[in-house]
């Protein structure tokens, strides 16, 4: 996917169950290398049964330096579901 110009992203449902599963998120850029500071190392993970919460790194959440690359994305999922995710505004 390219991506627009957007300020932070935000998962619509990430439910995990009582055993403490989590969701990290890695974005890599087109050839699928992990891109500085959005690696899954750096990304804190999400916890918890969430209709929405924002995914964030160590730096932050603020994924607009990004604007009109081509990335991937890279979920690293456990004991969890994710449904779907949006960038939002």
């Amino acid at each position: 996917m390219t991506f627009g110009c957007w300020s932070g992203w935000t998962f619509l449902k990430v439910p995990t169950d009582e055993r403490g599963g989590s969701v990290r998120v890695e974005i890599q850029d087109s050839a699928g290398r992990p891109m500085r500071n959005f690696t899954v190392d750096d990304c804190l993970p999400v916890n918890g049964d969430h209709i929405a919460i924002d995914v964030r790194w160590k730096q932050g959440r603020d994924v607009s330096g990004l604007a009109g690359k081509a990335i991937r994305l890279r979920f690293v999922v456990k004991d969890a579901d994710v449904f779907s995710f949006r960038f939002r505004k």
